[in-house]
């Protein structure tokens, strides 16, 4: 390795870094230049992983705070029938609230929904979910779900359980 000239912690005077000791204090040199090694060392891997941060970040920022959608622009992307695969999906877990133990529901997947107008979607569909004595059941639904363009939220504004 090429040597290079570094200061002497004891006298400041310059001193080749393969010197094991300062010729002009005798200050014993070869351990702290291992330790010196290591920090520097350190603080370049910080060094890194904060340009690394600094980097995603501002990726993420962009992306982040990019163009923003109007409630316009959601309207004419949500409010049709391609909207209707968005409205069973929000079914899952609008529905989910609804039920006695949410943790437990389970969606076969079976979920239809239709364009109803407007933003309003009408999704049928099944659940299981324990219910009040720990038993899993299916139970059968048919929901009414709302998208809100300005909100950018769904709701569901009516359900029906089969049996209930």
């Amino acid at each position: 390795m090429a040597s290079i000239l570094l200061a002497c912690p004891a006298c400041k005077k310059r001193v080749s870094s393969s010197a094991h000791s300062c010729p002009n204090c005798g200050q014993p040199l070869s351990d702290q230049w291992e330790e010196e090694g290591r920090r520097k060392a350190e603080h370049k891997k910080i060094g890194c992983a904060a340009a690394v941060l600094v980097v995603f970040g501002g990726i993420a920022l962009l992306v982040l705070a990019g163009p923003k959608m109007t409630p316009e622009d959601r309207r004419a992307l949500e409010c049709n029938t391609k909207g209707a695969s968005g409205a069973a999906i929000w079914s899952r877990t609008l529905i989910t609230e609804k039920l006695r133990s949410p943790s437990t529901a389970s969606f076969p997947g079976d979920e239809v929904s239709a364009w109803k107008g407007g933003c309003v979607f009408v999704v049928v569909g099944s659940v299981d979910s324990q219910n009040g004595f720990g038993a899993v059941v299916r139970t059968s639904y048919t929901a009414e779900i709302t998208y809100s363009p300005e909100a950018d939220a769904w709701r569901l504004t009516d359900v029906k359980f089969q049996g209930r």
